[in-house]
């Protein structure tokens, strides 16, 4: 009995990983082709100037994490209420559909059914919610931290993959089909196989779902107002989103900087996020996975978040490609401390039950602040090249304070009880 229950659990968890890294890597291997898709290809109309092809691109990018910010807290509270199963099973055909149709969209030349299906995509992409509400319904307390930190390795293992799988698939036609639509296929069998698997073998991790929870479309936002409205939550809550806006100002147009500094390829900048994503997998696998359960997490953020401010401000000074690659480096392995770190000190300061809210909240957080900083950053971006390396090094600093701030609050009421 305790064997298939440790059985049962260890398959949940390499579910929960897969989940978070084919939702990232998806978006990996759309990061890569999008840009030459939508500013030289033939879907959008030839008489467009740069511009505008920018700003839809930078529209395109932002529907994905729309999509997400209203379909992960939904979901997540779904997902506490008819259990974590059931959910995961209708997002990851839900996401396989959206593939489908993106794929669709190319064949037909389609603009419309290209924004349609991201948007899909997107809503149902909110599964990585319930990969994290799931994980600590099967860790105890001392295992939180490490196995969430586990889906953070999936996710930067996915930007290992992502956009040079995109990069490779885009140059290979099935049946005389571009290769963009190639890419979308390959995710589409994955997510596939991914949902099959679910089926046949992932058993309940939710042992006492509820029952009488009401659930609004605009779920999203009215759980992002009740969040800011909760003592104990609104400045964590306050912390991350702009911890996020900053960090994907930053990351969100890193590709615009290297192409226009120092003339790279998209073959380049897709090898480049690469080296990112498998420096800070490895780095979380071999130091943070140990580091985290020796030191608390909040002691970490408070460190390596000024680490990662300090490491953007540089990028905008580097001269060549050895720094470039040093400064990254510093920047890639803070955030390594940094990701896991803010989400375990938000989880916890919440009620096991309510921890399926509350990472949907935190998805949809992070959703809401992507879209505005994609959508933003391409006229941000239009000022000069350093300006969204200056700004978000500057939102990721007011974080840091946010964060402090909020400690010091944290640890006078625990001394006063």
């Amino acid at each position: 009995m305790v064997m298939n229950y440790v059985n049962n659990n260890v398959q949940a968890k390499w579910l929960f990983i897969a989940v978070a890294f084919l939702d990232f890597m998806g978006l990996g291997v759309v990061v890569a082709i999008f840009p030459h898709l939508l500013l030289d290809g033939n879907i959008l109309p030839y008489n467009l100037g740069h511009s505008t092809r920018l700003t839809i691109l930078g529209l395109f990018l932002a529907v994905y994490p729309l999509g997400q910010f209203f379909g992960a807290a939904i979901l997540g509270k779904m997902s506490d209420i008819y259990g974590r199963r059931r959910l995961m099973i209708l997002t990851l055909f839900g996401t396989f559909i959206g593939f489908m149709l993106s794929a669709l969209s190319i064949i037909e030349q389609s603009a419309i059914l290209l924004l349609v299906s991201r948007i899909m995509a997107g809503i149902f992409a909110g599964n990585v919610a319930i990969a994290q509400a799931g994980m600590t319904d099967i860790s105890a307390d001392n295992e939180k931290a490490k196995n969430i930190t586990l889906i953070q390795v999936a996710m930067g293992l996915a930007w290992v993959f992502g956009p040079p799988l995109g990069g490779w698939l885009s140059i290979v036609s099935l049946f005389h089909m571009s290769g963009f639509v190639t890419s979308f296929l390959f995710m589409s069998l994955l997510l596939l196989l991914l949902t099959l698997y679910t089926i046949f073998f992932f058993k309940e991790t939710l042992a006492n779902p509820k029952t009488h929870e009401k659930i609004h479309v605009f779920s999203g936002i009215l759980q992002i107002i009740e969040a800011f409205m909760h003592k104990n939550l609104r400045v964590p809550f306050l912390s991350w989103g702009v911890f996020v806006a900053g960090w994907w100002l930053f990351e969100a147009f890193l590709p615009v900087y290297l192409l226009k500094k120092f003339n790279f390829s998209s073959g380049e900048i897709g090898n480049f996020l690469a080296s990112m994503g498998a420096t800070y997998a490895l780095f979380q696998y071999i130091v943070v996975n140990r580091v985290i359960k020796k030191i608390a997490p909040e002691s970490l953020v408070k460190k390596a978040l000024l680490v990662s401010v300090l490491s953007i401000l540089c990028l905008a000074f580097v001269n060549n490609v050895v720094q470039l690659h040093i400064v990254i480096t510093l920047f890639v392995t803070s955030m390594g401390f940094v990701l896991p770190g803010l989400i375990t000190s938000i989880s916890n300061l919440a009620a096991k039950e309510k921890q399926g809210e509350v990472m949907g909240n935190i998805s949809s957080i992070q959703a809401l602040a992507t879209v505005l900083m994609m959508m933003l950053g391409g006229y941000i971006d239009s000022f000069g090249i350093t300006i969204t390396i200056f700004g978000g090094a500057f939102l990721m600093f007011l974080s840091w304070l946010l964060f402090v701030i909020n400690r010091q609050q944290v640890n006078i009421l625990r001394s006063s009880i």
